[in-house]
């Protein structure tokens, strides 16, 4: 009896058992559904309420916990709505949260998203003013937006154009590139920064400054020496004073026209000026300047003699020397007049290292002078002044690529080359004067490894009698002329002689 009772209990139990694992396998199996009227719900910054319907095969439970993102249920069954409500993100970047439903073994994922709050502020002026050079433009920005629409308004995009983007310490900064404005006019833009995403957009004007000038019709007026009525005109943009600055007393009674507004951003004017009548040669300067000095234009008005011939000078900076000195009148290009100062002057100085002399051309038409100190010339390649003759003291410096110097029948007796610090890089030497008497072109042996020179030629000075030629021994060759003698040579045990 107890026997037939314990197989009762177990044939119980293992009945038991078998109607549970139907239930799970009905549950859990693989007939267990579940899915949503989407998977992904999207606001934008504002957020909102959106309603996600499921459909299940049982009853189905909802998983996830958010602080941003509400669910009006967390359980339900087949065909039920869930609300979801979705607070507003002030965050600066996308939000996300997943939430998951749940029915038997069967899941259905729901992601959650919110948009940021996109912005665009302004970190930088919203005013920009330029000079007229080319300039590099940058605007600070605070903006989550990856990529802005960037537009310039009407003609900006002639001369303006975005450079490049830069990301740091949180903030953007966008890089402009601005060409040179080469007109005469101020000119301005709007560069205008903008989203989809964004209601407002940054402006930001840009205002270039012109290309100021002043421009005479001509730079040089040349008459004989009658008297009369001269003009001539001048375009301009910006406030000038026009002043007599040499010839004042022949050169008078200064008139002014109305001024003229052109297309172009200029105003034209016409100067009037009365010339008395001159017995010779004269030369005068009208100057027009703009009223802080920055920028002058010169109008040169000559009085010329017939017979007076205009000469060339060549080397800009001996050309305004000889101006400065009131020795010559610059006509046009290199050409000039030279007056009677310069006729008789005696003694030419330069001093200036930014002025450096590297052409003597011209400096014949100065017939009496007897002392040149030329400065710095470091890049003259030949010193010549065979065409004055009377110079008796002639002085240079730097003259580290000079190759050749001619001083002609100048009374010079004695000369140095500039010097025993002079090392140079030139590999020849040649010097020419019917009255040279003594050449020193020695250098101290610290300089020696900066020489080049390797020839030294003295075939064109008959009268010298003492020569230092004692540099490296780099130099091989000292050229003679043929029975040329020189009693007091020096030079290096390396250098040979040969005579031309």
């Amino acid at each position: 009896m107890d026997f037939l009772k314990n197989i009762m209990i177990t044939l119980l139990a293992a009945t038991m058992l078998w109607g549970c694992s139907d239930d799970d396998e009905s549950i859990n199996g693989s007939e267990a559904t579940i899915s949503l009227s989407t998977n992904t719900i999207q606001t934008d910054k504002n957020g909102g309420n959106i309603t996600v319907t499921v459909a299940s095969s049982g009853d189905w439970r909802l998983a996830g916990v958010c602080d941003w993102a509400h669910p009006s249920v967390m359980s339900g069954k087949d065909g039920d709505v869930v609300t979801f409500t979705i607070d507003p993100n002030t965050q600066d970047e996308k939000r996300t949260a997943t939430f998951k439903f749940f029915t038997g073994s069967a899941v259905a994922p729901l992601q959650v998203e919110t948009l940021p709050d996109y912005i665009i502020d302004l970190l930088s002026d919203d005013n920009l003013s330029i000079s007229r050079e080319e300039n590099a433009i940058q605007i600070q920005l605070n903006t989550n937006i990856a990529e802005p629409v960037i537009t310039y308004s009407e003609g900006g995009e002639e001369w303006l154009a975005f450079d490049k983007r830069s990301d740091f310490g949180g903030k953007v900064t966008l890089s402009f590139k601005a060409a040179k404005n080469v007109t005469y006019k101020e000119r301005s833009a709007t560069i205008t920064i903008s989203s989809p995403l964004v209601t407002n957009p940054v402006n930001v004007n840009v205002n270039q400054k012109r290309t100021e000038a002043i421009i005479p019709e001509t730079d040089v007026l040349m008459y004989d020496l009658s008297a009369r009525t001269i003009s001539f005109k001048v375009r301009y943009n910006v406030e000038y004073t026009a002043s007599i600055v040499q010839g004042d007393e022949w050169i008078t009674e200064q008139s002014v026209s109305q001024p003229q507004l052109g297309d172009d951003g200029l105003t034209t004017v016409t100067l009037t000026y009365t010339l008395s009548g001159a017995t010779d040669t004269r030369g005068g300067l009208v100057r027009i300047t703009n009223t802080n000095n920055t920028l002058a234009s010169d109008i040169a008005v000559v009085q010329k003699d017939p017979d007076v011939e205009l000469v060339s000078i060549p080397d800009q900076n001996l050309r305004a020397l000889v101006v400065k000195n009131n020795w010559a009148l610059s006509i046009a290009g290199s050409q000039c007049i030279i007056l009677e100062a310069g006729l008789n002057a005696t003694s030419l100085s330069n001093s200036s290292y930014s002025s450096q002399l590297t052409d003597l051309t011209g400096i014949e038409n100065f017939p009496n002078l007897t002392s040149l100190s030329l400065g710095y010339c470091t890049n003259m390649k030949k010193l010549d002044i065979s065409g004055l003759h009377k110079v008796k003291s002639l002085s240079l410096s730097d003259v580290t690529y000079c190759e050749e110097y001619n001083l002609g029948d100048n009374p010079i007796p004695s000369f140095n080359a500039g010097g025993t610090y002079a090392y140079s890089y030139a590999e020849s030497l040649k010097f020419s004067s019917s009255k040279l008497e003594s050449l020193d072109l020695s250098i101290i042996s610290w300089y020696e490894s900066y020489d080049n020179v390797t020839s030294i030629d003295v075939s064109e000075c008959p009268m010298l009698t003492t020569l230092n030629a004692n540099r490296s021994n780099k130099v091989k060759t000292l050229y003679l002329k043929k029975g040329q003698e020189i009693p007091n040579l020096t030079k290096n045990d390396a250098t040979t002689i040969v005579y031309k």
